[in-house]
């Protein structure tokens, strides 16, 4: 396996590049399915640490021919969390994407350096790390052996304990089967440290994590009081250091679990379009209970064996203000919704009805009378200006005037007839660079090349097009605009140019 790493700051960017028409999704730790939508939920984390410049990690795990064949998308899948995990994403948000557009088979991953704890997880000397995780993998899963470590250094092997290496370090840190006091200072800062940075939920999970380090943790005083254990020799967490007793393990567990509580929350919202009933639906899908008072004024949270109250959470998630920060976010989306679908409108070819247009897409539009236009989405109503940035009259008028060229170029046999249709719909084109200015309605709207192109490959022979540009702008070639002329000729120019059209079988 050889393994490539960069680092950025465009998450949109990557996605874009990462989503070719040939790519695969083999696993992703977020909600979203499309662009946009990973975008901001990678943004919504990302945005929380501002100090982090470069928070986009782009990993590729390329293979070789034959590793292909023992491979499928499940193993990959196992690789790809493996590899995470190794580098230390393991609880970060990431999309692993398959990408089949070479001979070789590899797997992009875009990783987001700020974890769910909202801490940015470090990058020192990661190729190196990153080789020999790769070498490992490549024992644990028989793949051709590809990875190097380079030249000249090994990657460190990095381990928080290094207390009993050798004979005298176990000397210097224990002394007769106690501790020493330079033991103890080492020692309480290798676990708390593991205990910061572990995202540790529970004790099981801490002990783990100790145990393999060289570390037991176990209990005594029926549960009430935490011993490590190192090298045979037994301490009191309070002892070792106040923040390690179980009391303090417990808080720091339930911060953890907070941190997570609130990243859920903040999904359950972005995720939100009908209200307080699609976000508590949402946030159960994540784990997360939602427990009423008695009185059903108030309610707290249940997550990961933790309860917490909404407002201990965040002052802004009591009922009240949560119904009013969901009021608005729906309101935002239905505008939102609306205003893409005006879009789509304005660019659709075809005679659809605009108010039939807008059903199509669930939304009922009011025609306005004295009053303003108004729309209803999801039973949310929506006055015309309420839609920043968009002119519905505009918007309206430029769908008129695509429909109505697209019928002009089919029913027309010069650009005489092509002008004259259009005014009959009291539209005037006039020519510019390539392309006609249209004006109706008091808006003039460019569509660009595009109708330009459409009709002259409609109704010019094929030949004549490498010389269209020369044709246009040389002033002895007459182009009419409605009732207009550009290039004045005499009478005998005009005669020569209407015997050459003639001969080629077209009129200008």
């Amino acid at each position: 396996m050889i393994g490539k790493i960069t680092t950025g700051s465009d998450f949109k960017g990557l996605l874009e590049y990462l989503f070719k028409e040939d790519a695969q999704v083999l696993d992703q730790s977020i909600f979203a399915e499309t662009i946009n939508g990973m975008t901001k939920e990678f943004m919504l984390v990302s945005d929380q640490h501002s100090k982090v410049e470069k928070p986009v990690k782009h990993f590729v795990l390329s293979f070789s021919k034959d590793d292909e064949k023992i491979l499928d998308n499940e193993k990959l899948v196992e690789i790809t969390n493996d590899y995470l995990k190794a580098m230390g994403f393991g609880n970060n948000q990431h999309v692993a994407i398959r990408h089949n557009d070479t001979d070789k088979l590899h797997i992009h991953i875009a990783v987001n350096r700020i974890d769910r704890d909202l801490k940015c997880v470090p990058d020192s000397f990661e190729k190196m790390k990153s080789r020999t995780i790769l070498k490992e993998l490549e024992k644990q899963y028989n793949l051709e052996v590809t990875a190097e470590a380079g030249k000249g250094k090994e990657p460190l092997e990095k381990s928080i304990f290094n207390l009993k290496s050798n004979s005298l370090k176990t000397v210097q840190y224990i002394s007769n089967k106690e501790f020493t006091k330079a033991g103890k200072s080492k020692l309480s800062k290798d676990i708390y440290r593991e205990l910061k940075s572990g995202r540790h939920t529970n004790f099981e999970e801490f002990q783990d994590s100790l145990k393999g380090k060289g570390i037991d943790l176990n209990f005594k005083n029926k549960g009430n009081v935490v011993v490590f254990t190192f090298d045979g020799v037994n301490i009191n967490g309070g002892e070792l250091y106040k923040k390690l007793s179980k009391h303090h393990i417990e808080q720091e567990f339930r911060l953890h679990i907070l941190s997570d509580l609130r990243t859920c929350i903040k999904t359950a919202l972005g995720q939100n379009k009908s209200g307080r009933e699609e976000f508590f639906k949402t946030l159960e899908n994540l784990g997360v209970q939602i427990q009423m008072n008695s009185s059903k004024k108030g309610y707290s949270f249940s997550y990961a064996g933790q309860s917490f109250k909404a407002s201990a959470v965040n002052r802004n998630l009591t009922l009240s203000k949560i119904d009013n920060t969901l009021e608005k976010r729906i309101q935002e989306n239905a505008k939102d919704h609306i205003k893409k679908v005006i879009y789509q409108f304005s660019k659709a070819k075809g005679s659809e009805n605009f108010s039939d247009f807008l059903d199509k897409n669930d939304i009922a539009f009011h025609e306005r009378t004295k009053g303003e236009a108004k729309f209803l989405y999801n039973d949310i109503v929506v006055l015309e200006n309420e839609l920043k940035g968009v002119d519905l009259a505009k918007s309206r008028s430029i769908n008129f005037v695509h429909n109505m060229v697209c019928e002009a170029i089919d029913c027309s046999n010069n650009i005489d007839d092509f002008h004259e249709y259009l005014e009959s719909k009291s539209i005037v084109a006039e020519i510019g660079e390539n392309k006609f200015i249209y004006k109706y309605d008091g808006f003039d709207f460019d569509l660009g090349t595009e109708s330009f192109i459409n009709f002259i490959e409609s109704k010019f022979p094929l030949d004549m097009l490498s010389n269209l540009p020369e044709q246009k702008s040389d002033a002895s070639i007459p182009l009419h605009i409605g009732n207009s002329q550009i290039g004045e000729k005499s009478d005998e120019e005009e005669e020569e140019i209407k015997r050459k059209n003639a001969s080629i079988g077209m009129e200008i």
